[in-house]
């Protein structure tokens, strides 16, 4: 029996959950702009000399968008989830991590993703006002993830990756980590359905495997590891400051190490088992090929 076009299947699973390409991209949008424009907003509670009140205020606002994000997404997932197993729509996230402990991780990466964006914008205020020339550094960084974020990726995203992926998985460039890991635990064999032909993978080149190693190199090179360069640099200047500036400053620093793991870490272990797997298909084939061989000599 022929397999569904999985581009029908995943609008099957955005149907159920009341959701579409474009309220991706408006949640996308408007949590990237809270995140970016928050500390914007108390930019004088920001100092070198320390952090006022209202800072904390600053942080607060962070808190509660992000598990308003985090409320919705993990809402769709339970959506996505629960049409192909007995799920129930309403079970709690204790439910839903025991039944699919595969959703952990992408739950643990956003969490530190969003986390790791507020700071380092938060970094750049407090560079600027202590008058660091590496305030100039952590902007540009920072600019160049929000471009190639808010605008290359919407764009490939709406496009499936210019006709590359295939049709409906665009929404995985705009990197919402919970639904992408319900999707791809809901499919499992999707990676692998592009060496079947008679998969819709089959005339595509990328896969969502691959694109999602795509999106968090992309966020690594462009922001991760040049802003933990920058900080370090910073704190050999500015090491004898005030305390909370210093210790807020280690304190991202090390979410950045932290997301660089979450994301480094998976992909190397995909990849070790990707050539572990080769290794054992290829010892195979010689086995085969031997074995023909043998069976040929009179």
């Amino acid at each position: 029996q022929e397999s569904p076009m999985l581009d029908v299947v995943v609008a099957s699973f955005f149907d159920a959950a009341d959701v579409s390409w474009r309220s991706l991209l408006r949640w996308m949008l408007v949590n990237t702009a809270v995140v970016v424009l928050t500390p914007l907003v108390f930019i004088n509670s920001h100092r070198c000399r320390g952090f006022a009140i209202f800072a904390y205020l600053s942080h607060c606002v962070m808190l509660i968008a992000g598990v308003v994000q985090l409320r919705w997404e993990i809402g769709v997932a339970r959506v996505v989830i629960s049409q192909v197993d007995s799920l129930p729509v309403t079970a709690s996230l204790t439910t839903l991590l025991e039944e699919h402990p595969e959703l952990t991780l992408p739950l643990v990466q956003q969490v530190v993703a969003k986390l790791d964006l507020y700071t380092d914008v938060v970094f750049l205020l407090v560079a600027f006002d202590c008058g660091s020339s590496v305030w100039w550094a952590a902007g540009a960084s920072l600019a160049c993830w929000l471009v190639l974020s808010c605008l290359f990726n919407v764009w490939l995203s709406a496009t499936d990756c210019a006709g590359e992926l295939s049709k409906g998985f665009g929404f995985l460039l705009l990197d919402f980590k919970i639904v992408n890991g319900a999707i791809l635990t809901s499919l499992p064999d999707l990676d692998q359905a592009a060496s079947d032909p008679q998969q819709a993978f089959a005339r595509e080149s990328l896969t969502p495997g691959s694109v999602a190693t795509l999106v968090a190199m992309e966020r690594s090179l462009a922001l991760a590891i040049p802003q933990v360069a920058v900080q370090c640099y910073f704190l050999s200047e500015w090491g004898d400051g005030s305390r909370g500036v210093v210790g807020f400053v280690v304190f991202s620093i090390l979410v950045s190490l932290l997301y660089l793991c979450c994301e480094a870490l998976p992909m190397c272990w995909a990849s070790i088992r990707r050539v572990a797997q080769g290794q054992q298909e290829y010892s195979a084939l010689q086995v085969e090929l031997s074995k023909r061989a043998t069976t040929r000599i009179p």
